[in-house]
C-alpha cells in the first residue's frame, strides 16, 4: 500500500468513541481522522468542529459512496457491527469493529469473508490485549508453555441502561455477555493459544432495566488439559473487580485492572491509566497494529479470523444457558 496516510472515519459517537478518536489522532503520522457517521446529525457536527473533522455523515452508506475513506473503525451497536462491516469491506475499506465482533457466529463468518473477498483488514478491537501487563504476561506464557488454569472476573457497576440498545437482549448478545464477556474470553483464549473443546455457563438477571443477563460465569475445557472460568457482571459497587490468576508450569501470575502484573509475587508491570472510555496507551498501540497491518497488507493481532473463536464461544455459553448443560464445540452449536 502507497506510503500516504489512511483516511479513516469513525461510526458511531457514543460512550466508546472518544477513546477510538483520540487514538487515531495519536496515529498522525500513518492517518487522518477524515469523517465521522452519526445517526444524530447534530452530534457529528458538533464532534467534526471539536476535532477538526472536515466530513459527516448521516449514514455508512453516505460515508463510502462519497469514496474518501481507507478505513473506518465501527464504535456502533453490537447488532449492526456485521452489516456495516461487510459494507464497508465490498467498499475497499479496512475494518476495526469494536468488541465484541458480532453477535453470532454466523455473522462473524460473513465478516471474514467480505474482508477476505476484498482483501482488506478486519480486526477486533479487543483493546485489553495492548497494555503493557497483558503483553508481558502473554510472552512470559509463550516461554513456559500454556497454562494449566484462568481465571478472570470482570465486574461494573450499572445501575440502568446507559443507551436504549442495552435494554434489548437480542441487540447486546445478552447485555453482560455481549458487553463484558468479550473482554474476558479474548484475553483466556488469547493466553491459552487454542480453541476450547467444552463451554458450559450459567446466567442471571437482577436488574429490570433491560432483557439480557447481568451475572455470567463461563467455564472452558481445552484439549490440552487446561481449565478457565470467566466471570462477569453488571451489580458490582465503586471501581468493581478486574482481577486475572493465571497458573502454569512453574508460572503463578495476578493481573490487576490490566496494568499491574505480579509474577511469582514479583511486580514486573505496574502503571496507572485514566478512564477507560477516555482511552490510553493500549487504544492508541491498538490503533497503530490496526494501520500498519492495513498499510503493510498483513494480518493484525486479534484479527476476525482468529477473535471468531471468541465469538463462537460466545454463542456456545448462550446455548448452554438456554439448555442447562454443556455444549462440545466439535459439535454445530444452534445459532443464538
Amino acid at each position: 500500500m502507497s506510503e500516504q496516510r489512511l483516511r479513516v472515519g469513525v461510526v458511531g459517537l457514543g460512550r466508546i468513541s472518544p477513546a477510538h478518536i483520540r487514538a487515531v489522532q495519536s496515529c498522525a503520522d500513518v492517518a487522518e481522522l477524515t469523517a465521522f457517521v452519526s445517526r444524530r446529525r447534530e452530534v457529528g457536527e458538533e464532534a467534526a468542529r471539536r476535532h477538526g473533522v472536515s466530513n459527516v455523515y448521516g449514514e455508512l452508506e453516505e460515508a463510502l459512496a462519497a469514496g474518501t475513506l481507507d478505513a473506518v473503525v465501527l464504535c456502533s451497536p453490537n447488532h449492526l457491527h456485521a452489516a456495516q462491516a461487510v459494507a464497508a469491506a465490498e467498499a475497499g475499506c479496512h475494518v476495526l469493529v469494536e468488541k465484541p465482533l458480532t453477535n453470532t457466529l454466523a455473522e462473524a463468518d460473513a465478516m471474514i469473508e467480505a474482508a477476505s473477498r476484498s482483501d482488506v483488514v478486519l480486526m477486533a478491537a479487543q483493546c485489553r490485549r495492548f497494555t503493557r501487563a497483558a503483553l508481558e504476561a502473554k510472552r512470559r506464557i509463550d516461554e513456559t508453555g500454556r497454562p494449566f488454569s484462568i481465571v478472570h472476573s470482570l465486574s461494573v457497576e450499572f445501575s440502568g441502561v446507559l443507551t436504549d440498545w442495552w435494554s434489548s437482549a437480542e441487540k447486546t448478545g445478552g447485555l453482560v455477555l455481549g458487553l463484558n464477556a468479550p473482554h474476558v474470553l479474548d484475553t483466556i483464549l488469547w493466553f491459552m493459544g487454542e480453541r476450547p473443546t467444552r463451554v458450559r455457563a450459567s446466567a442471571a438477571r437482577h436488574g429490570r432495566e433491560w432483557e439480557g443477563e447481568d451475572e455470567a460465569a463461563i467455564l472452558l475445557d481445552f484439549p490440552s488439559g487446561g481449565v478457565a472460568v470467566g466471570h462477569v457482571s453488571f451489580n458490582a459497587t465503586g471501581r468493581g473487580v478486574n482481577e486475572r490468576f493465571i497458573i502454569g508450569d512453574g508460572l503463578t501470575m495476578r493481573m490487576s485492572d490490566d496494568t499491574r502484573l505480579v509474577v511469582n509475587d514479583e511486580v514486573v508491570v505496574d502503571e496507572t491509566y485514566g478512564s477507560y472510555l477516555e482511552g490510553g496507551p493500549n487504544f492508541d498501540a491498538q490503533m497503530r497494529e490496526f494501520l500498519t497491518a492495513a498499510r503493510d497488507g498483513r494480518t493484525p493481532i486479534a484479527s476476525g479470523a482468529e477473535v471468531r473463536t471468541c465469538i463462537e464461544a460466545l454463542e456456545a455459553a448462550r446455548c448452554s444457558i438456554r439448555n442447562g448443560g454443556g455444549v462440545e464445540l466439535d459439535r454445530a452449536v444452534p445459532a443464538a
